[in-house]
């Protein structure tokens, strides 16, 4: 994997600033680094960038790593197909993480 430069960074910087609401996804049967990364990713933004974010993932995790999504912000679009549907499509940004 490469390493980001800084104009990689700026340019998320952004788009960060520029988005008012925030999807993140990962995919299926998340595993323990998806759902970190992805838990990460949401912490950052809500705390340090205060934007609207959710995140948005096709299943449920395994029991041991549901700490990591935070309960009223992750979606889990098996169970909640509509509402996936409506935040990733009034989102001003999407992020994917693998």
């Amino acid at each position: 994997m490469e390493a980001l430069s800084r104009a990689d960074i700026e340019h998320l910087s952004l788009a960060l600033d520029r988005a008012g609401r925030i999807s993140i996804v990962s995919h299926t049967h998340p595993d323990g680094d998806a759902a970190g990364s992805s838990a990460a990713m949401l912490s950052y933004i809500k705390d340090m960038r205060s934007r609207e974010v959710r995140l948005i993932l096709p299943d449920t995790p395994p029991r041991t790593l549901m700490f990591l999504c935070p309960e009223g912000q992750t979606i889990i679009a098996s169970e909640s197909p509509d509402e996936a549907k409506r935040w990733i499509g009034s989102s001003d940004l999407i992020i994917v993480i693998d």
